[in-house]
């Protein structure tokens, strides 16, 4: 044999891919993207998840606790904790008063809506803060919701900042899951 002979060798045969096992394997990967999308769509659209940082809603929950929220609710109720934007960051604390509802402080430094004492269990005490652009009596305006913490003590809430607006709620609280010992 000649060398030039011998450096010839002819195209080895390439394995195809048959018709059928292409189109398992693209509803595979299609089912895989079903699955992730089904994910997404459950984890970050309808439910989400958000971590407490303070204990405005003591003993109900404390910091550090994680909250499972539903995002697609829409009508909220007196009683509800929700959370909602509030500065920069996601606080979370219980609808009192909505549309209509009248705030007011009574002699004793308690609260009132609509002529009645508050019904909630609550902790801590009535005081408000000096720096609040709240005058009482407050009448809560259309789509709006007057938003307390359960522990009193604590004055992210609208105690502060006064009613917030049904857009910025970002979603009712319907599960906790805590973080550390009780």
């Amino acid at each position: 044999m000649t060398p030039t002979q011998q450096q010839y060798q002819p195209p080895k045969k390439v394995a195809r891919v048959s018709p059928e096992l292409r189109r398992r394997i693209v509803i595979l990967c299609a089912k895989i993207v079903g699955i992730f999308l089904i994910f997404y769509i459950l984890a970050f659209r309808i439910y989400g998840f958000i971590r407490i940082d303070t204990n405005v809603m003591s003993p109900t929950t404390k910091g550090g606790d994680l909250a499972l929220i539903f995002h697609l609710n829409s009508d909220y109720s007196i009683g509800d904790v929700v959370s909602y934007k509030c500065e920069k960051r996601t606080c979370i604390g219980r609808v009192v008063a909505k549309a209509g509802d009248t705030i007011d402080i009574n002699e004793e430094g308690k609260i009132t809506i609509n002529g009645h004492l508050e019904d909630l269990t609550t902790y801590g005490d009535y005081s408000f803060p000096e720096n609040s652009t709240v005058s009482y009596p407050y009448k809560v305006a259309d789509d709006l919701f007057f938003i307390l913490g359960d522990n009193r003590n604590e004055w992210d809430d609208s105690r502060t900042f006064g009613a917030i607006n049904k857009n910025e709620i970002t979603g009712q609280i319907i599960g906790i899951f805590r973080t550390h010992a009780i």
